[in-house]
C-alpha cells in the first residue's frame, strides 16, 4: 500500500492523505470527512476505513480541517469545499471511475454543505468534475446548528445567528424547487434537493462504531460503500 497526499493553501491542518494500491493509478477515491463537533479530531483517527477499501482496489482520502475555535464554522465549510475541489480534480486528472464522500457527525455536515452552494456546483460542472461524484453518504448528521449553542460544545463554536441561519441545512430554505441530478445521497435526515435519496436505519450500533465497523467487510454501510464504488467487483 503506498501513502501520498494532497495539500492545500487554503488550510495548515488540511493535508489529505492518498491511501492506494501501488499499481492502480484509475480507482475509484472513497474520501472520509471526520467528525468531532467542529471541534475535535483529525483526519488521522479516521484510517479505519483505509484497510478493506484499499484491498478493494479503491483510494481512500481522509480530510482534515481547521477546528473551532480557531477558525469559524464557515472557514471549514469553504476548506472542506476548497479540498473536494483539489480532489475532484486529482481524479479527473488520474482517471478515477467515481469518487464517493462520507462524512460522519460534524463531518456529515461539512458534506452536505456541498449540496447547498449553487455557486459550487457550477464550477464543478463546469470544470467537468461534478459528473466524478457518484455518492454522497451521511452518518449521523448535524444538520440543525441551534441546539448545539446550549450545550457543552456550543462554547468553542461561538455561533451567532447568523452562522446558525446560514449553515443549518436542515433549515434552508428550498422552496425555489432546485434538483441536483446525477447524484445519489445516502442519508438518515431528508435532503429534499436531490433526486436520488436512500435511507438506512441501521440497528444495534452507537454513534462511533457506525464508522468504526468500515473494517468489515460484511457491515451494511460497508458494502453499499464498495458497491457503489466497485460494482462489478468481488468483495474480500
Amino acid at each position: 500500500m503506498c501513502r501520498t497526499a494532497l495539500r492545500s493553501a487554503q488550510s495548515t491542518t488540511y493535508m489529505a492523505p492518498i491511501y492506494r494500491k501501488l499499481y492502480i493509478s484509475d480507482a475509484p477515491i472513497f474520501v472520509f470527512i471526520h467528525g468531532g463537533y467542529w471541534q475535535e479530531f483529525s483526519k488521522d483517527v479516521a484510517g479505519f476505513s483505509v484497510p478493506l477499501f484499499v484491498k478493494n482496489k479503491i483510494k481512500v482520502i481522509t480530510v482534515g480541517y481547521d477546528l473551532c475555535p480557531n477558525v469559524r464554522i464557515g472557514d471549514i465549510v469553504a476548506e472542506i469545499k476548497a479540498a473536494v475541489t483539489q480532489i475532484l480534480k486529482y481524479a479527473a486528472d488520474s482517471e478515477s471511475k467515481y469518487v464517493c464522500i462520507a462524512g460522519h457527525s460534524a463531518g456529515a455536515h461539512l458534506a452536505a454543505c456541498l449540496l447547498h452552494d449553487d455557486d459550487w456546483i457550477n464550477r464543478m460542472k463546469q470544470q467537468g468534475y461534478f459528473a466524478l461524484l457518484k455518492e454522497i453518504i451521511l452518518i449521523s448528521g448535524l444538520y440543525n446548528l441551534k441546539p448545539v449553542v446550549d450545550t457543552s460544545h456550543g462554547t468553542a463554536l461561538k455561533l451567532t445567528e447568523e452562522e446558525i441561519k446560514a449553515f443549518s441545512v436542515s433549515t434552508l430554505d428550498e422552496t425555489k424547487g432546485r434538483r441536483i441530478s446525477g447524484l445519489k445521497v445516502v442519508v438518515i435526515k431528508i435532503i429534499p434537493i436531490v433526486d436520488n435519496v436512500e435511507y438506512i436505519l441501521l440497528e444495534d450500533i452507537d454513534h462511533f462504531n457506525i464508522v468504526e465497523e468500515l473494517l468489515n467487510s460484511d457491515y451494511d454501510l460497508a458494502k453499499l460503500i464498495l458497491k457503489c464504488l466497485q460494482p462489478d467487483a468481488n468483495i474480500h
